[in-house]
């Protein structure tokens, strides 16, 4: 999510937030401050709208935090992200080990739920319910997120 995303995105993105952290593996914090995050193969870091990491993997002296910290990110889309977050994200994410990508997609009113990440593909598996539903987020998260309010 961008800093400056439309105020009526901050509804999902706060939503999602409150409803993961309870969930969050020991030892993870939950976070929405601008991080860029450094993957494998990758020369420039993301900077995820809302992401769940290592906090022990973070405490590093650079700009540059370790992919390899995160357990879950959060996205919202907007005209200008959409089609990066649709693709290349889903791509880096999942090739980078994040466990569970979360998309929130403004466009169509649905959430994607990405999961199962391999090297080679980015994910294996994810599922989408349109606002209103509730969706499951998988292990390491094990929780269902309402998504009524977005």
């Amino acid at each position: 999510m961008s800093p400056w995303s439309q105020g009526r995105y901050l509804r999902a993105m706060r939503s999602l937030e409150r409803q993961v952290r309870p969930h969050a593996p020991e030892g993870h914090e939950v976070g929405t401050e601008p991080c860029l995050f450094r993957f494998p193969a990758q020369e420039r870091g993301y900077g995820p709208g809302l992401h769940v990491a290592d906090e022990a993997l973070v405490d590093v002296e650079s700009i540059f935090l370790p992919g390899e910290a995160v357990s879950l990110v959060g996205e919202v889309t907007s005209s200008s992200t959409r089609a990066f977050d649709l693709t290349d994200k889903v791509d880096v994410y999942g090739r980078g080990g994040v466990p569970v990508y979360v998309l929130i997609d403004m466009a169509v009113k649905a959430v994607t739920v990405y999961h199962d990440p391999t090297p080679d593909r980015g994910y294996r598996a994810h599922t989408q319910v349109k606002f209103g539903d509730k969706v499951r987020i998988p292990a390491p998260f094990d929780c269902e997120v309402d998504t009524a309010a977005w």
